[in-house]
């Protein structure tokens, strides 16, 4: 019986109409007593969103001092997720025009390690953050529910003062 009415099937597979407000009441034999409720939860299709980046939001930064990102840069989301690729990509800003030059840069050796809600991309020695550079960040993450959102955003490093 399923909110008191009966399941259709055989076997121990059984099929009923979920009710309107999610909550449905199971019990089983002739006689039985028992009784199982249980809720049913939508399923999770939102994919996680990117909601901040540290040490501050460098999202979209024109000014960014490149030794607050040497060691690091976290990339905190809505939810727990796994990293599916996160690649970091620099080009050095033509000192003329103020833009990114034609290829001059290259994707650089950090690698992205997912912790709960956060993902921290870890410098490396030999690939640091440079003065006058423009860095994009690009991949995509999945959450558990196997939800993927992409990561695409930018900033740029000034030329440290004398």
């Amino acid at each position: 019986m399923v909110n008191g009415a009966g399941a259709q099937g055989a076997g121990v597979t059984r099929t009923f109409h979920v009710a309107d407000d999610g909550v449905q009441s199971i019990a089983w034999g002739h006689s039985s007593t028992a009784t199982l409720g249980y809720a049913v939860t939508p399923a999770d299709v939102t994919p996680p969103d990117l909601v901040d980046v540290t040490p501050y939001d460098i999202r979209g930064d024109t000014v960014v001092d490149p030794g607050d990102v040497r060691g690091s840069l976290m990339l905190v989301f809505s939810e727990p997720v796994d990293v599916v690729q996160l690649t970091l990509f620099g080009d050095p800003i033509d000192e003329l025009w103020l833009m990114p030059s034609s290829g001059d840069g290259g994707v650089l050796d950090w690698v992205a390690t997912a912790d709960g809600n956060t993902v921290t991309l870890n410098g490396a020695p030999d690939d640091p953050i440079l003065t006058q550079t423009r860095y994009d960040v690009v991949g995509c993450v999945v959450d558990r529910a196997g939800n993927v959102a992409s990561v695409a955003f930018w900033f740029e490093t000034y030329i440290e003062p004398l």
